[in-house]
């Protein structure tokens, strides 16, 4: 594939559907409305004009590099879909998003369709996921679309095969820098390996201990082989920390040395020891909420603490709904930092709305056509 082929296909492929044509206008529409409420705010202060642009402009390629991502995701599960229909597969063994996942871990591994087919000979699931990814990228070709993985394979190739543009590249990036090294793949060592291949200046930020992401891809010999695969390597060992107190990190200095591969290290801190840490094992989510709970009070009785003066962290969003729902039936006032609260949530609001058989029109509305086929839109007509 040659380097136009490939410029032609991230610039002209289908993604640009009608919704984004008629997104840009929008934007557009408004970028011109704040600059005639510029001009005419500050008159002849150019200069004023000029930093508020380029603030809102900033903002809008935000924004709107973030609706293109969401736009090329929905596509490229609709593709996977129509794989899944045209091969005669059952979507509810092999749901897209499961699929997808597959392939986006074999491209990590930068394994083409035929390569991953001969991997895993002899396995059904990936022998089935091997002919469905095969489909999925001659659909790809077709629509002349890549998709986020194929981004960063697609670069490597290029690199690889066209030494002048190895060689522009390597020169426009003399220094390379990577943060969270140890969630690293496959396909992302190779290009920083590639970049960093003429010059050597490579610095890379990580820690092999939070390693949590091989499920996802994430290959952690790529930060314990740093030094071997960039010889003259210098290691420097961030071991202070400011933020635990001492038992803390004696816990977690415990919980570190069993680990067989690391890098020694010893974490320590000029912090207090502080409380020692505790460890409950619950039954479910809602016994573990039922406990938080029961100490938020024990230690508000006891202690003469506000309500305040506690946090809850949890790792995912969707972990919110127990501590929620114990926190309301104790009557304890909470408020959820960066979200919603579950029961604020427009969907379930709408929900909630529905059972209570109020706002009905406001349901049928804001779900058109899609919410037109459900056995709840049914039941309302009825």
């Amino acid at each position: 594939m040659k380097v136009e082929d490939i410029d032609v296909s991230l610039r002209y492929g289908k993604l640009l559907n009608k919704g984004w044509i008629i997104f840009s206008y929008i934007v557009l529409g408004l970028l011109t409305l704040l600059l005639s409420y510029c001009v005419y705010d500050t008159y002849s202060s150019t200069r004023n004009i000029i930093d508020i642009l380029y603030i809102v402009f900033s903002f809008v390629l935000i924004f709107a590099a973030y609706i293109w991502i969401i736009l090329k995701y929905k596509m490229i599960r609709k593709k996977i879909k129509e794989c899944l229909k045209d091969l005669k597969v059952d979507d509810k063994l092999f749901t897209d998003r499961a699929v997808l996942s597959e392939i986006s871990n074999g491209k990590n591994e930068m394994l083409e369709p035929k390569d991953y087919k001969i991997k895993y000979a002899g396995d059904f699931r990936r022998e089935t996921i091997g002919n469905i990814y095969e489909l999925y990228q001659q659909r790809l070709k077709e629509n002349n679309a890549l998709d986020f993985d194929d981004i960063i394979n697609y670069t490597i190739k290029i690199l690889t095969e066209n030494p002048d543009v190895l060689e522009y590249y390597t020169e426009k990036f003399k220094y390379v820098l990577v943060d969270e090294y140890q969630d690293t793949n496959k396909a992302q060592f190779m290009l920083v390996s590639i970049l960093a291949s003429k010059y050597g200046n490579i610095t890379v930020v990580g820690d092999n201990d939070q390693g949590i992401y091989s499920f996802r891809g994430a290959d952690i010999t790529n930060i314990l082989n740093f030094e071997k695969d960039f010889p003259g390597t210098k290691i420097i060992k961030l071991e202070q920390n400011y933020r635990c107190t001492g038992n803390i990190l004696k816990a977690a200095n415990a919980v570190i040395k069993h680990n067989e591969n690391k890098y020694e290290k010893k974490l320590w801190t000029a912090n207090d020891e502080g409380e020692l840490p505790s460890i409950y094992q619950s039954e479910d989510e809602y016994d573990e909420a039922s406990y938080v709970v029961k100490q938020i009070n024990h230690l508000k009785t006891e202690e003469y603490y506000k309500y305040s003066d506690f946090v809850v962290l949890y790792r995912m969003n969707s972990q919110s709904r127990a501590i929620e729902d114990i926190l309301r039936r104790e009557d304890i006032p909470y408020k959820i930092v960066g979200g919603l609260k579950f029961y604020e949530r427009k969907e379930i609001k709408d929900i909630i709305a529905y059972l209570k058989e109020n706002n009905i029109k406001k349901i049928l509305f804001v779900c058109g056509n899609s919410f037109k086929k459900t056995k709840m839109y049914k039941e309302i007509i009825v």
